[in-house]
C-alpha cells in the first residue's frame, strides 16, 4: 500500500533533514502536529485525560485533545534543528520523553492494542529528523549502544559450548524478530531446524524458551574498551512491559550485565553472550529481502548491487519507507552525496 505524500531529504539548511509527508514549514523552533494514536482510552475518564496523560517537555511534548481521539505532538521544526540549543538537548530529552510515553501507557492513557513502539513510530512520522540520526529516533540506537528490536530484524547469536575433556565449540544461530499480537515482538528461528547441529539445537530451545513471554526485546551491542570496567559483552534482554525494559537498561548501564543477571527484575530476562550478538535489518531490494547492518546507506547498497553503474542507478532508484498503514516514497537530490546521507532502515523498499 502506498501512502499519500512523500518524504523529502532537505539539505538547504545547516543540517540535512528528512521531512515526512504532510509536514509544512513553520516560523518557530518547534511545531505541533495532530496525530491519531488510536481510539480513546477507556481506563482514564475524559475529564482527567488531559491532566493525567500529558507530557510537557521544552522540546518534545504530547497532550490529548479534550474531545476526539487525536493528540497534539510538539517536536523541533526545520528551524529548530538548526539551533544549537535543540541540537545539544534533543537526544537527552527524547530519551526522557520515550520513558514518559511508557509511563502513560502503563497508566492506561492509550487504547488497548497499541504498543509503545507503534506510538513511537507514529510520533516519528510527525516530525522532521536529522538524516544522520534516524537510527537514534527509530530504534534508540545511540551512544549507550542498545537498540530496540522490531519485526523484520534478525540477530545472530554466538555462544561457546564447553564439554569436559573436549575443545570448546562455538554455536552460531540466526534468529528473526517477528510481530507479536497484540503488541511487541517475538523471537523465531530464521531457518529450518534440520540444519542445526546438536549444540545449536540446544541453544535455540533455551533462547526461545527464555524469551517466550517477553514481548519487548532490546539488544545491547558489544562494547570494546581499554577499561575492563566499561567493556561489555553483547546482551539480549526481554521485558514484559516498556517500563520493565527501561528498568533493566538502567541496571545494565549502572551496574553491568553480570550483576544485573543475578538480580534481574521479575518482569525481565537477560542473555549474556560470550561471543557476539550481531544485528541486521531487513530491506526489500527489487522484490527480494536482503539483510544489512544498521547504518548502511542507500549509496552503499547501490555500490554493492550496481558497481560502476551506480550513477545510472541513482537516476532511476526509488526508496520507499513506512508511513501510516502504507509506504511513502523518499525524494532526494539524485547524486551520490545525498544517497550517502540516506541511511536505510528496517522495512525500507528499494527498486532500481
Amino acid at each position: 500500500m502506498t501512502a499519500s505524500g512523500q518524504y523529502r531529504l532537505d539539505s538547504q539548511s545547516d543540517r540535512t533533514l528528512l521531512l515526512p509527508p504532510n509536514i509544512k514549514p513553520v516560523a518557530g523552533s518547534t511545531q505541533t502536529t495532530k496525530l491519531d494514536l488510536g481510539d480513546r482510552s477507556t481506563s482514564v475518564s475524559p475529564s482527567a485525560r488531559v491532566a493525567l496523560c500529558s507530557i510537557h517537555g521544552s522540546i518534545f511534548a504530547l497532550a490529548p485533545e479534550r474531545s476526539g481521539k487525536r493528540w497534539e505532538f510538539q517536536a523541533p521544526s526545520v528551524i529548530g534543528w538548526n539551533t544549537a540549543s535543540i541540537n545539544e538537548e534533543a537526544d537527552g530529552e527524547w530519551d526522557v520523553f520515550l520513558r514518559q510515553i511508557a509511563k502513560l501507557a502503563s497508566d492506561g492513557c492509550f487504547a488497548k492494542g497499541i504498543g509503545v513502539d507503534a506510538i513511537q513510530q507514529r510520533l516519528i512520522e510527525g516530525m522532521p529528523l536529522p538524516a544522520g540520526e534516524v537510527l537514534r529516533f527509530y530504534y534508540s540506537l545511540g551512544s549507550f549502544g542498545f537498540v530496540d528490536l522490531h519485526a523484520g530484524m534478525q540477530i545472530g547469536v554466538e555462544m561457546t559450548q564447553t564439554a569436559s575433556g573436549k575443545k570448546p565449540t562455538v554455536n552460531s544461530v540466526l534468529f528473526s524478530i517477528e510481530d507479536r499480537s497484540p503488541v511487541g515482538v517475538k523471537l523465531a528461528l530464521a531457518s529450518s531446524r534440520k540444519h542445526l547441529r546438536g549444540g545449536e539445537k540446544t541453544m535455540v530451545s533455551e533462547v526461545l524458551s527464555k524469551f517466550a513471554d517477553y514481548p519487548f526485546l532490546r539488544l545491547f551491542l558489544e562494547q570494546g574498551t581499554t577499561s575492563s570496567e566499561l567493556a561489555r559483552h553483547s546482551i539480549l534482554s526481554g521485558a514484559k512491559t516498556p517500563g520493565d525494559r527501561n528498568q533493566m537498561t538502567d541496571c545494565v548501564l549502572r551496574k553491568g550485565a553480570r550483576e544485573c543477571a543475578s538480580t534481574v527484575p521479575g518482569g525481565t530476562r537477560i542473555l549474556i553472550s560470550d561471543g557476539v550478538i550481531s544485528l541486521l535489518s531487513t530491506v526489500t531490494i527489487n522484490g527480494h529481502a536482503a539483510q544489512y547492518a544498521p547504518g548502511t546507506t542507500l549509496s552503499q547498497i547501490l555500490d554493492e548491487k550496481t558497481g560502476y553503474k551506480q550513477g545510472a542507478a541513482l537516476q532511476t532508484v526509488t526508496l520507499q519507507r513506512r508511513f501510516g498503514p502504507g509506504y511513502a516514497t523518499v525524494l532526494f537530490p539524485r547524486n551520490s552525496e545525498m544517497a550517502s546521507k540516506l541511511i536505510v532502515i528496517n522495512g525500507d523498499r528499494i527498486k532500481f
